[in-house]
């Protein structure tokens, strides 16, 4: 997971990349936070706007206390905290340099992983 064109800003699309070692490919997560972790740990893995919504995009920006770039790790999944029944995708499936990370539902809602626990 990287920062497109590797320039970290509000409003940065995230996309996937080929790992390498540069700041926009290390992250780390505090609290229910997901940072960049460059050498100021100010951008958060974030929705625009805040829309749960499928196709939402998922982009960098300055990190609060709003919604919007709150997270939780669920097994294999990320899921939004604010609607925790959408999750970190790919768009359109496509996995490869380039492809930019959306929020779409979950395959599972959220009750049915309750009931595993």
């Amino acid at each position: 997971v990287s920062v497109r064109e590797g320039k970290p800003g509000d409003g940065s699309d995230i996309i996937l990349w080929t790992c390498a070692g540069n700041d926009e490919f290390l992250w780390t997560v505090q609290g229910d936070h997901i940072v960049l972790d460059s050498s100021d740990h100010r951008y958060c893995l974030s929705v625009r706007e805040g829309k749960a919504q499928d196709g939402a995009d998922i982009i960098l920006w300055t990190c609060d206390d709003t919604n919007a770039g709150r997270w939780t790790i669920s097994g294999d999944r990320v899921r939004y905290r604010n609607s925790p029944n959408y999750c970190l995708s790919i768009r359109e499936g496509r996995i490869g340099d380039g492809s930019n990370l959306i929020l779409w539902a979950c395959d599972e809602p959220v009750a049915e992983i309750d009931d595993e626990l």
